[in-house]
């Protein structure tokens, strides 16, 4: 590359570069630092160093008084650093390798797993000099099932960006059981938590901006009313998007990335027309396919930076409501696993119990009363065998007077909430992982299944196929079909633990492939950067 276009690529990679006004970002010695130069320019380019200090938490400091209303960030605890660090290496390898324009990432543990040239397609990114204050927007946070949005937030965090976790509502009492989510439960501000700031940043927002703010409000209203959303919840939407809206000004908050594209989303979309930051949205399903134009699906894809899918069938779902001029705002980024899932698989033992594990809330659409049916008619064929139920929930009652029913006290054991390493724990002790839903996107906990090298049973919904094999690393049957699931049962116990064992192997290296957090947080990373740089996306 010769010295003209290296210096281009440069100077063109010190915009925004927060904390530097196109400086090198300094700090105490013996701070920790990633290296975020420019990959075009070569070694001896003048304007390559630039230095920016690792965020974990938010720094503690003097807020308006709009936001000081809010919790304050607390430092993150031993367990959120090691991770941070054990990122960072990976995340180092990785940009090395990209300035040697080449595509290969430490695809497995940190200590010492072989490269791979296929885990990212394209070594062209954006610069490393754009960073960008973001807000993760969820409508709860955090939560039981939400552990995967923990680790985007942390791979982004390692890459330079500064994060604030943001909830529309509190956790649930009792619920939040994991170390790490109660790390993050204090680091989280909720918007539903300060009403009176809720009625301050709306009024504030009417004396600044009446004609907008009434326009939007009413605008709001006459949407929900055509969609059957009444007229109290447009009208809270507006006010938690004016409390957003500060909370951005205040923390100079750039972009918002909200996950879900249900009322968390139309929050962000609303505090757009506000005059906040841009926003962009990850959607999951099945929520938003259930009532796509109840959540406004069609205008809020319309007008993101970017909106963000978690499957292939979630982008054909999508694009049922945008048009055509708008599929390239579509762009698939999987849900991840971690290492520590990776890290803890084991094979199974020859004499392995037959045990089934589902790990889920206890829902209508988890499907866990057709689970039991299956498994007492299993029990009635003549195999001995044991069924975990993790999780909680509202059907919680209901599963427990189906297992009184079927007489399966002694073989069917409900968990209640566990936290991450429990679920480890049931996985492995476990010969098949069985999550017979109704209506998904593409559940983590199916990743982190064939992650401990555990075969999967499920269905044949929404994103499942695209990661379940049959004959390979599962079987999958028609939804809500007791006698089909009866029989998958019967061929799991009757399937030999080597030939089990073989189809967890399979298993892991897809999920290596398609669901590795540095990977996918990477291009989280490049949409971030490219908005913040007016590319198109």
């Amino acid at each position: 590359m010769d010295a003209q276009r290296a210096g281009g690529a440069c100077e063109r990679r010190r915009r925004r570069v927060p904390g530097g006004r196109g400086r090198p970002a300094r700090g105490p010695r013996g701070a920790e630092y990633v290296v975020l130069g420019c990959r075009a320019a070569g070694p001896g380019c003048p304007r390559r160093p630039r230095l920016r200090r690792c965020g974990r938490a938010l720094a503690s400091r003097s807020l308006p008084a709009a936001d000081r209303a809010h919790r304050a960030p607390a430092p993150a605890p031993a367990l959120f650093g090691c991770r941070a660090m054990a990122l960072r290496r990976r995340l180092c390898a990785w940009q090395a390798t990209q300035r040697a324009g080449t595509a290969t990432l430490l695809a497995g543990p940190v200590d010492g797993a072989p490269q791979r040239a296929d885990r990212i397609q394209g070594a062209d990114r954006p610069g490393w000099g754009t960073l960008v204050k973001v807000a993760y927007l969820t409508p709860q946070y955090p939560k039981v099932s939400h552990t995967f949005i923990r680790r985007e937030i942390l791979a982004l965090e390692s890459m330079g960006h500064e994060i604030s976790r943001v909830s529309i509502r509190p956790s649930d009492a009792g619920v939040v059981v994991d170390p790490a989510d109660e790390a993050e439960l204090h680091r989280t501000v909720v918007l539903l938590e300060a009403k009176g700031e809720l009625l301050r940043s709306f009024l504030r927002s009417l004396l600044a901006r009446p004609a907008d703010v009434l326009g939007v409000l009413f605008d709001t209203v006459r949407r929900g009313l055509a969609t059957g959303s009444g007229l109290v919840r447009p009208i809270a939407y507006v006010f938690e998007a004016a409390a957003l809206v500060a909370l951005c000004q205040a923390r100079e908050i750039e972009h918002v990335h909200v996950h879900f594209g249900t009322n968390a989303a139309t929050v962000a979309w609303i505090a757009g027309r506000l005059g906040g930051p841009r926003y962009s949205m990850t959607i999951h399903g099945p929520d938003e396919w259930d009532g796509p134009e109840r959540h406004l699906l069609k205008p809020k894809i319309e007008d993101s930076a970017f909106t963000v899918v978690i499957s292939s069938y979630g982008r054909a779902q999508a694009l049922r409501w945008v048009g055509a001029e708008h599929a390239e705002r579509l762009r698939v980024v999987h849900c991840t696993v971690d290492d520590p899932f990776f890290d803890a698989a084991a094979p199974l033992e020859p004499q392995q119990p037959m045990q089934f594990v589902c790990v889920g809330r206890l829902t209508p659409q988890k499907g866990q009363l057709v689970l039991l049916d299956a498994f007492a008619a299993l029990l009635a064929s003549g195999v001995e065998a044991r069924l975990v139920l993790a999780g909680d929930g509202e059907l919680r009652e209901v599963v427990e007077a189906r297992i009184e029913a079927l007489d399966l006290g002694d073989d069917v054991e409900i968990t209640g909430w566990v936290d991450e390493g429990t679920v480890r724990e049931h996985l492995l002790a476990s010969r098949c992982f069985v999550l017979p839903s109704f209506a998904e996107g593409l559940p983590v906990v199916i990743m982190e299944a064939l992650a401990l090298m555990r075969p999967v049973l499920s269905t044949y919904v929404a994103g499942i196929p695209e990661l379940v094999v049959p004959g390979e690393n599962g079987w999958l049957v028609p939804a809500g079909d007791v006698e089909a699931l009866t029989r998958a049962l019967q061929r799991v116990a009757s399937t030999p633990v080597a030939e089990l064992q073989k189809m967890g192997e399979v298993g892991a290296e897809r999920v290596r492939m398609q669901h590795d957090v540095v990977v996918e947080a990477a291009k989280i990373d490049e949409l971030l950067r490219a908005s913040a740089a007016d590319d198109p996306v």
